[in-house]
């Protein structure tokens, strides 16, 4: 997945959205679940895992680690199209190197966040890392832009093999049914794939599955029926064009799901199938948005054994 300017404000979006947590020191590297990239988080930093894994400040500061496929990067990461100039203010953009290793570092004040980022991405020997440290204005009193600055240029890589990441998560897939991990975002989300392509907008003859888990709060009553008109909103929402085919609550050996199945187009315009499962495990809520071709029956079930073999550890 490529992080850029173009997505850089939704990531922060994301950050900003979460709570407060305890603080806590560092002196060495921190490497977060999962993670192959590690950074010496400022004093004050802890890590937390919900709803997704990061270094928070009670001040509401966050710093966020990923990684993505080797490649160059270059300082065009950061160039702002013209129709969102309005939207973001670069205060520094430059290419730097950080423990060897080429990167570019940039400084970008988004407006709608109220929010200033200290970003780095840099070239790794096995992937590239992205290190986003958000400091929001209601924070900036208690914690320098220079800081976080020196922060995120303490990054170091950590490669582990994708199994060794794996076993970071609040969950395990008891049956891959044939996929492949195409893509891991640290305390965020796993991308599963049948075929040789990493691209679900592009490789439409292959199945794709989004794998994402969240805690749900002791005494939370669930309704997964009632709970469907949301979970369809908001799919409309993610996908306008979609066409609804239907929406159940199915009755499964592993419990029950909520299903919702539709057609839409993906960002290249062609033509996919697309399902999204809500069910729980254990204490937790899992959501599987999967995208297989038009009228692939073996897909979906193929599918849906992914999803019946996932438990918590």
């Amino acid at each position: 997945m490529r992080i850029s300017a173009l997505n850089l404000s939704r990531l922060l979006f994301l950050l900003f959205a979460l709570l407060a947590a305890s603080p806590a020191d560092a002196a060495e590297p921190v490497t977060l679940p999962g993670a192959v990239w590690a950074v010496v988080p400022p004093a004050g930093f802890t890590v937390v895992t919900e709803p997704m894994a990061v270094f928070r400040h009670p001040a509401g500061a966050l710093l966020m680690v990923q990684d993505s496929p080797k490649r160059a990067v270059s300082k065009a990461e950061f160039d702002i199209p013209p129709e969102q100039a309005g939207q973001m203010r670069v205060d520094e953009v430059a290419e730097i190197t950080v423990d060897g290793r080429h990167a570019v570092l940039a400084i970008v004040y988004v407006h709608a966040q109220r929010a200033l980022s200290v970003a780095l991405m840099v070239e790794g020997e096995d992937s590239n890392g992205a290190i986003i440290a958000m400091l929001p204005d209601a924070a900036a009193s208690q914690i320098s832009v220079a800081t976080l600055r020196e922060a995120v240029l303490t990054a170091v890589e950590r490669p582990k093999p994708i199994e060794a990441r794996l076993e970071s998560l609040p969950f395990k897939i008891g049956d891959m049914a044939g996929m492949r991990v195409a893509f891991y975002a640290v305390g965020v989300m796993l991308q599963l794939t049948d075929g040789p392509s990493d691209d679900p907008d592009e490789a439409t003859s292959q199945a794709f599955a989004n794998l994402m888990t969240m805690e749900i709060p002791a005494g939370t009553a669930l309704d997964m029926q009632t709970d469907l008109a949301p979970m369809e909103a908001r799919l409309r929402q993610e996908y306008p064009d979609a066409k609804i085919l239907g929406s159940t609550v199915l009755k499964t050996q592993t419990g029950d799901v909520a299903e919702i199945r539709y057609e839409r187009r993906t960002k290249a315009s062609k033509p996919v199938a697309g399902v999204t499962w809500f069910k729980v495990i254990g204490g937790r809520g899992l959501v599987m948005i999967c995208q297989y071709p038009v009228g692939d029956a073996a897909a979906l079930a193929q599918l849906a054994k992914v999803r019946d073999g996932i438990m918590t550890r």
